[in-house]
């Protein structure tokens, strides 16, 4: 509602295990109305070897609302050696700001998992991955602040902002560092203690 301030995690990470049939389906509605600010901060995802996982966040805001979305997947049990197979991870992010589409993110993978994140352009070898993206009338002036914190020996980082949103992206072959960057950037760019189940 209006100047509502809410943060929502969960308890744990959420385990995605070998799909037989359809893939697993993930679905997210937020609303945030005007004033308020809303951070949707969930533990990491773990694909085990044969997951096949859709994942859609859909959100709508008001134009002078702030809207904090992060998402993270690791590939594989790593401290289990677990190297993944075929797999599947599709997520769709659709946001409405002042009840126009302002952003729209799809990411496909699918296949050989680990042969696909070995890719140069696409992972590189990583396999733990994130997103975080903030909408927010002062999102712009946070780059700077966001940039200090995404140095991290073994974390691959870029942040951007413009329009009123910063979207940063991080990728890593080991998903503690990737934990601690992403971690740092949810404390500095929400001004919130890190959800203490992290």
């Amino acid at each position: 509602g209006a100047a509502a301030d809410l943060m929502i995690t969960t308890q744990s990470s959420e385990k995605i295990y070998r799909a037989v049939g359809q893939p697993s389906a993930i679905a997210v509605s937020l609303r945030a109305g005007p004033g308020a600010r809303l951070h949707w901060l969930p533990q990491d995802a773990i694909l085990f070897s044969g997951a096949r996982l859709t994942r859609r966040i859909d959100a709508e805001m008001a134009a002078d609302a702030e809207l904090v979305v992060a998402e993270a997947a690791v590939f594989g049990r790593l401290a289990m050696g677990e190297v993944l197979g075929t797999g599947l991870l599709a997520d769709r992010w659709r946001i409405r700001r002042g009840g126009r589409l302002d952003h729209a993110d799809d990411l496909r993978l699918e296949g050989d998992m680990s042969a696909l994140l070995d890719r140069p352009a696409l992972g590189g070898g990583a396999r733990a991955a994130a997103t975080l993206l903030v909408m927010a009338p002062d999102a712009e002036q946070r780059l700077d602040r966001a940039r200090e914190q995404m140095l991290e020996d073994g974390v691959r980082a870029g942040a951007s902002a413009w329009e009123g949103r910063l979207a940063v992206r991080l990728l890593a072959a080991d998903p503690e560092p990737l934990r601690r960057v992403l971690g740092r950037l949810v404390a500095v760019l929400t001004d919130r203690t890190v959800p203490r189940f992290w």
